[in-house]
């Protein structure tokens, strides 16, 4: 899909349109009060020291014609496609 999105700017813009409007939806309610559970778990996960680990990313090759996306998905570059 990703790939998919990456070379159809039609469908990009159709995927993008829900996101921004759901965007401003949530721009626009009220702020709700924090729980005292949710403080307690948010606290108690910053005092830990846990952090997520960032997934790593493979650079990207300036000598491919490809999008990272699609290289990925092909599995190299135009001459892995068969």
């Amino acid at each position: 899909m990703e790939t998919h999105l990456d070379m159809c700017p039609d469908c990009r813009v159709m995927s993008i349109a829900p996101i921004a409007i759901s965007g401003a939806a949530l721009e626009n309610l009220p702020p709700l009060p924090v729980t005292d559970l949710v403080h307690d778990y948010a606290r108690a996960t910053i005092e830990s020291g846990k952090q997520q680990k960032p997934v790593p990313t493979k650079p990207a090759n300036p000598n491919t014609i490809l999008r990272a996306s699609l290289v990925e998905y092909v599995g190299g570059d135009i001459d892995a496609v068969k």
